[in-house]
């Protein structure tokens, strides 16, 4: 069970998508549940993995100033030759 919590602590995104197509897998064989429905569960799927990912990431100071930089530093004058 660790290694489960683990892997979703570490991989959110996957377990979004495995949870989604195991429950498009299910209305395929035919669970018994209409568009809305299978769309509202998708919906809440969707936005509690978010919220698990979002979670689970942080900024970073150092990647952030060295973007600052790259994007207020003047490209080089193109020379033809």
């Amino acid at each position: 069970m660790k290694e489960l919590m683990t892997l979703v602590r570490r991989e959110p995104v996957l377990l979004h998508a495995m949870i989604q197509a195991f429950l498009a897998m299910l209305m395929g064989f035919g669970l018994n549940m209409t568009k809305e429905q299978m769309t509202l569960v998708m919906m809440f799927v969707g936005s509690v993995t978010a919220f698990i990912t979002r979670s689970q990431v942080t900024s970073n100071p150092e990647v952030a100033k060295q973007v600052e930089v790259a994007l207020n530093t003047p490209a080089p004058e193109k020379t033809i030759t």
